[in-house]
């Protein structure tokens, strides 16, 4: 692949990844895995967890670390830049509108809760496609599924539970799951 190639690809996923976060990761997995076939789906999986588990954009992040694996440091700034460019590009062009749409504007309100409900439904789609194709049946099933359901109701209990312990929560949830798996086995 060439330097040409991996700019154009991760403009593309910058324009394509509206929402950020996981509402990006299928337009990660169309363009880099189905379009390019530059990784497996599961590498990116992993890659995304990566990504999000480090401070800053994990659209940024995820970009950096794919095109650093795809052509070193030298693609890691390129995949980064390019990423990047479309939201750039874009929130240019919005500060420059910006002024000129009236405070309060009932169109504009219209049109951002629209977007925001396009955003959950991407993530949405996301989570269960990457469940779907990356959490086998059995003891990860049930962790998988109690996780999203400990989300969902802290979200509609606005139960504030830092992201730190999510993370480490989710580790240690994995850790003790291979430790009693080569335990099993000895």
């Amino acid at each position: 692949m060439t330097y040409r190639a991996v700019a154009w690809s991760f403009f593309r996923v910058g324009a394509g990844a509206f929402g950020g976060g996981w509402a990006s990761l299928p337009v990660f997995a169309a363009e880099l895995a189905g379009r390019r076939g530059w990784f497996a789906e599961e590498e990116l999986a992993e890659m995304f967890a990566l990504a999000q588990s480090v401070p800053g954009v994990i659209l940024v992040n995820f970009a950096v670390l794919a095109g650093g694996r795809l052509k070193g440091k030298p693609g890691a700034v390129l995949a980064g830049t390019m990423a990047a460019m479309p939201a750039f590009l874009l929130i240019l062009g919005v500060a420059a509108l910006y002024g000129r749409v009236p405070e309060g504007s009932v169109w504009l309100r219209r049109v951002l809760l629209g977007l925001q409900a396009g955003v959950v439904a991407l993530i949405a789609a996301a989570g269960v496609n990457l469940g779907r194709r990356n959490v086998p049946s059995g003891w990860k099933k049930a962790l998988a599924w109690g996780a999203a359901v400990a989300v969902l109701a802290g979200a509609i209990l606005w139960v504030k539970v830092p992201l730190w312990a999510w993370l480490v929560g989710g580790a240690a949830a994995g850790a003790a799951w291979e430790w009693g798996r080569g335990r099993g086995k000895a």
